[in-house]
């Protein structure tokens, strides 16, 4: 026996010696020479020969000792949806060698590569005996996996984002690694950008999680729109500021508790606001609002009338202050800056500069006392377009005798004859001063006309023209005078042509009017074109009108309600149209339709059948009526007017005339009643292929005895023998009149075959492939045997590989069908390109990602909902995206876009102004951050690092790196609040000659402690003891400022001293002398001590 447990044991028993024949008793009535189907076990036969002697022979049949079978030790599946799981068989019991199915073309003993799932081998050993063996590979419930609660961050460029991360799914514990060392669970103190983070479980299982930190789009900050004051000394100015960046809302501190956004009503000043967002991040933002420096003011100069009553006086004006361009307002829409010609009185201008601001300046041009002038009395022109008018002028004023100046030489105090118009005199006095006197000559408005208003006339010919005249101008009640004594404004009743009418005013003034009234060039008319009917009786007549003359548009009546200009589907006749213009006039035109005089017929003669089923009759048409020439269709492309060749039935022809027209005849061709014939029974192939066919043939109709023609020299009336195929006979009468019998052999339409449709892997590596099967063929039902003990139709869950399949019908036909299932080349990756950020803080990085592997198109996800191949616009960070290809095969790619480690930014070192509104001031600028090499505009077109020579102020340079990020930065040079200076209170020398002078000195600005220089090695900061003269001291502060101060000590111009008059005594021994005595010099008043008490200036006695 082969295999254990089984009965295919057999015994060949050879018997020999004694006398054939032999006969056998094995027991249980079993009487054959041999045996067959056994188990094991010892079977006894007795052999009895011819003579009856008798052998008993003894036979042990044997088997394996133990049944075919295996054991399996198994390496589960590490991570969820892997495919390292693998079975370790070990087969036992048969007969070795042994071999293996594991299915799908798989006959290794042991299994590597495997996802989770129950595999089934079938071990056959060296007998062809077979075991069975299922293995079951498992694997963790869930794929590693986390979530993130992700914290952002409150202010942009700040790092106080926070990512905690939850584990979950695999096998715990877990362990983390961000990148860069980095293996804590969570993070804080992030910047914005994309983490992220690889979890690997206890098997060694991974997740890649992503999770992005952001922070607002653009820090807080502010920009300004400032309107400056209009007027020095105002509080007009205005900030209007608006934050950005940060998060909304905002608040503002200005100090001084003012929080508005903006600023309104300020004086001249920085102001400084700290704007604060939603988040409490902060950005200070100056603002400097500046004013005119001074106040606008004007001066004049004021050239006085020579003549009173003149008008050359002058006011020449110079504006300052304020901001020009300057604008000036006299009054009376003067807006020059100065006058000239002035008549005698005050003027006043506003000065406006241009910020709007003013000042109003006051200036007085005075006159002589009395003016030349001059009154005229006009006689206006009594009728338009008249010389009638007059003008009498009395001068006064001025000094007698005057002169008259009329122009044109005209030197006449009064004027006669005069047209209308504005005349104007000049009248000089004895003095030569002059008066210019206007007077001015009218005339009626307008003269004497008329308008008209025509209606023409309607109809050419007609005589129902108007005109509606309307006089105007001259002086009303009007008259008329058309002519042929008619009087009347207006006319009506008109024919065609130009009509003139006089129209007279009350003054007897005229104006001839024409008027014109016309008619319609031409007469309603109209033209037909005619398309007649084609075929007799029809009735696709069409008369197409064009109307002209008159006035369009046009209307039209053909009566029974038809109004259309043209006619379609029109039977023979004529037909009548009313044609009316837009102005009612009409005109009735006849129209003719005809067709042909008889419709197109036809007549045949017809030769019949000979015999039936043959083809030789014929039909021999004539036509007729219609116009020719004619065309025929029989159907089937015949064309030609006869037929000969035909077979029995009726044929139809169609005959068309020249115009189109048809007319349908019908003609039979008969054959005698019977033909010859034939019926076959067919017996059919079995088998398709077969050759086991048989016809059977009945003749009949026509005349017997028949005689039988198959082809190929077979005369016999039935066949047998044939294989499939159609097999034509010809039979032939008694009369030779023949007939075709076919008769078909068939088969089965096909042998047993099958088609797959395979359904290939949708990810390289992996086993979802399936085939369906669909046999064909045959005879159904179908059996199927895939090997390895698989008998179903179809495959499910298949490796990349060739399976093959034997397809066995109901009659034991079978058919071998293979099938390829294929898998992607490749597995889905992906490379990618990154155009790293230029700027710190930047959102200009760039990947470009290039799917490659699987089968596209493929599908991309960024996280977010950002689906894009491509990413741009990216801030600094990592980012991670997932391709999905056709098949829903994925990929994960990480790419990392960097920026420059710091932003673009520079500080400065400033030195500051020694000396109030000195420029030795210095910016010493450096640059740091963003990518060097560095280039610098301080505006004005200033591109040096650093700066010297600078005057106070602030000053701003913008910094470009080599990617061409900017900062902006600001330094501001300061200089001493006020110059280096000094006063001085001087105390005078009271007495001519003296030196008791002094100089009281107090320095300011610049930077104290100040030292003082009065030359001759003086250093002290004030003077005493001085005598008359100019002091210079040279004030130095502690910069080396200087100052120069001069200080003048006077003294009395002269000294004092005193003359004398004396007048002696007249006596000796007398008392009448006396002193004059008259002080000078010194500074008065004085006082006198003559000694012994006595003050007086003078003595007597």
């Amino acid at each position: 026996i082969s295999c254990n447990g089984g009965s295919n044991g057999s015994i060949n028993l050879t018997p020999a010696g004694g006398a054939s024949p032999y006969t056998f008793n094995w027991g249980g009535g079993i009487t054959t020479e041999d045996r067959t189907g056994l188990a094991a076990g010892t079977y006894t036969v007795i052999i009895t020969d011819a003579n009856g002697c008798t052998a008993t022979v003894n036979a042990t049949v044997t088997q394996p000792a133990t049944a075919v079978s295996g054991t399996t030790v198994i390496t589960n599946i590490s991570c969820n949806g892997g495919s390292n799981g693998s079975i370790n068989l070990t087969p036992s019991g048969g007969a070795s060698p042994y071999t293996f199915n594991w299915g799908g073309g798989i006959t290794t003993e042991d299994r590597t590569g495997l996802a989770a799932g129950t595999y089934t081998v079938i071990i056959t050993d060296a007998n062809g005996c077979t075991a069975t063996v299922n293995a079951t590979v498992t694997q963790p419930a869930t794929a590693v996996s986390g979530t993130t609660v992700v914290t952002n961050i409150s202010c942009n460029g700040g790092s106080n984002g926070s990512i905690n991360l939850t584990p979950s799914g695999g096998a715990s514990p877990y362990t983390f690694n961000w990148g860069g060392g980095i293996t804590t669970e969570d993070r804080t103190g992030l910047a914005a950008g994309t983490y992220t983070v690889i979890i690997t479980d206890a098997n060694g299982c991974t997740a890649t999680v992503n999770a992005t930190v952001t922070q607002p789009a653009t820090a807080v900050s502010g920009t300004t729109v400032i309107t400056n004051i209009s007027c020095n000394g105002g509080s007009n100015g205005t900030i209007n500021l608006t934050p950005s960046g940060g998060a909304s809302p905002y608040t503002f501190n200005w100090g001084g508790g003012i929080t508005t956004e903006d600023r309104t009503g300020l004086a001249a000043g920085t102001y400084t606001v700290i704007i604060t967002d939603a988040n409490g991040c902060t950005a200070t933002v100056n603002a400097t609002v500046t004013q005119p420096a001074t106040a606008v003011s004007g001066t004049t100069v004021v050239t006085n009338i020579s003549c009173n009553g003149g008008s050359n006086g002058s006011i020449n004006l110079t504006p300052s202050g304020g901001a020009s361009p300057y604008t000036f307002n006299w009054g009376g829409g003067i807006t020059t800056e100065d006058r000239t010609g002035l008549a005698a009185g005050t003027y006043t201008v506003i000065i406006t500069d241009a910020n709007g601001c003013t000042a109003t300046v006051n200036a007085t041009v005075t006159q002589p006392a009395t003016a030349v002038s001059g009154t005229t009395v006009v006689t206006n022109i009594s009728c338009n377009g008249g010389s009638n008018g007059s003008i009498n002028l009395t001068p006064s004023g001025g000094a007698s005798p005057y002169t008259f100046n009329w122009g044109g030489g005209i030197t006449t105090e009064d004027r006669t004859g005069l047209a209308t118009g504005t005349y104007t005199v000049i009248i000089t006095d004895a003095n030569g001063c002059t008066a210019t006197v206007n007077a001015t000559v009218t005339q009626p408005a307008t003269a004497v006309s008329g308008t008209t208003v025509v209606t023409n006339i309607s109809c050419n010919g007609g005589s129902n023209g108007s005109i509606n005249l309307t006089p105007s101008g001259g002086a009303s009640p009007y008259t008329f005078n058309w002519g042929g004594g008619i009087t009347t404004e207006d006319r009506t009743g008109l024919a065609a042509g130009t009509y003139t009418v006089i129209i007279t005013d009350a003054n007897g003034c005229t104006a001839t009017v024409n008027a014109t009234v016309t008619q319609p060039a031409t007469a309603v008319s109209g033209t037909t074109v005619i398309t007649n009917i084609s075929c007799n009786g029809g009735s696709n007549g069409n008369i197409n009108l064009t109307p002209s003359g008159g006035a369009s548009p046009y209307t039209f009546n053909w009566g029974g309600g038809i109004t259309t200009e043209d006619r379609t589907g029109l039977a023979a006749g004529t037909y009548t149209v009313i044609i009316t213009d837009a102005n009612g006039c009409t005109a009735t035109l006849n129209a003719t339709v005809t067709q042909p005089a008889t419709a197109v017929s036809g007549t045949t003669v017809v030769t019949n059948i000979s015999c039936n089923g043959g083809s030789n009759g014929s039909i021999n048409l004539t036509p007729s009526g219609g116009a020719s020439p004619y065309t025929f269709n029989w159907g089937g492309g015949i064309t030609t007017q006869d037929r000969t060749g035909l077979a029995a039935g009726t044929y139809t022809v169609i005959i068309t005339d020249a115009n189109g027209c048809t007319a349908t005849v019908n003609a039979t061709v008969t054959q005698p009643a019977t033909a010859v014939s034939g019926t076959t029974v067919v017996t059919n192939i079995s088998c398709n292929g077969g050759s086991n066919g048989s016809i059977n043939l009945t003749p009949a109709g026509g005349a017997s005895p028949y005689t039988f023609n198959w082809g190929g020299g077979i005369t016999t009336e039935d066949r047998t023998g044939l294989a499939a195929g159609t097999y034509t006979v010809i039979i032939t009468d008694a009369n030779g009149c023949t007939a075709t019998v076919n008769a078909t052999v068939t088969q089965p339409a096909t042998a047993v075959s099958g088609t797959t449709v395979v359904t290939n892997i949708s990810c390289n590596g992996g086993s979802n492939g399936s085939i369906n099967l669909t046999p064909a063929g045959g005879a159904s039902p179908y059996t199927f045997n895939w090997g390895g003990g698989i008998t179903t139709e179809d495959r499910t869950g298949l490796a990349a590989g060739t399976y093959t399949v034997i397809i066995t019908d109901a009659n034991g036909c079978t058919a071998t069908v293979n099938a390829t299932v294929t898998q992607p080349a490749t597995a889905v990756s992906g490379t990618t390109v990154v155009t790293n950020i230029s700027c710190n803080g930047g959102s200009n990085g760039s990947i470009n990602l290039t799917p490659t592997g699987g089968a596209s198109p493929y599908t991309f996800n960024w996280g977010g909902g950002i689906t894009t191949e491509d990413r741009t616009g990216l801030a600094a960070g990592t980012y991670t995206v997932i391709i999905t290809d056709a098949n829903g095969c994925t990929a994960t790619v990480n790419a990392t876009v960097t920026q420059p480690a710091t932003a673009v930014s520079g500080t400065t070192v400033i030195t500051n102004i020694a000396c109030n509104g000195g420029s030795n001031g210095t910016i010493n600028l450096t640059p740091t951050g963003g990518v060097s090499p560095y280039t610098f505009n301080w505006g004005g077109g200033i591109t040096t690092e650093d700066r010297t020579g600078l005057a106070a102020g602030t000053y701003t340079v913008i910094i470009t790196d080599a990617n061409g990020c900017t900062a902006t930065v600001n330094a501001t040079v300061t200089q001493p609040a006020t110059a280096v200076s000094g006063t001085t209170v001087i105390t005078n020398i009271s007495c001519n000659g003296g030196s008791n002078g002094s100089i009281n000195l107090t320095p300011t600005g610049g930077a104290s402690p100040y030292t003082f220089n009065w030359g001759g090695g003086i250093t002290t900061e004030d003077r005493t003891g001085l005598a008359a003269g100019t002091y210079t001291v040279i004030i130095t502060d502690a910069n080396g400022c200087t100052a120069t101060v001069n200080a003048t000590v006077t003294q009395p111009a002269t000294a004092v001293s005193g003359t004398t008059v004396i007048t002696n005594i007249s006596c000796n021994g007398g008392s009448n002398g006396s002193i004059n005595l008259t002080p000078a010099g010194g500074a008065s008043p004085y006082t006198f001590n003559w000694g012994g008490g006595i003050t007086t200036e003078d003595r007597t006695g």
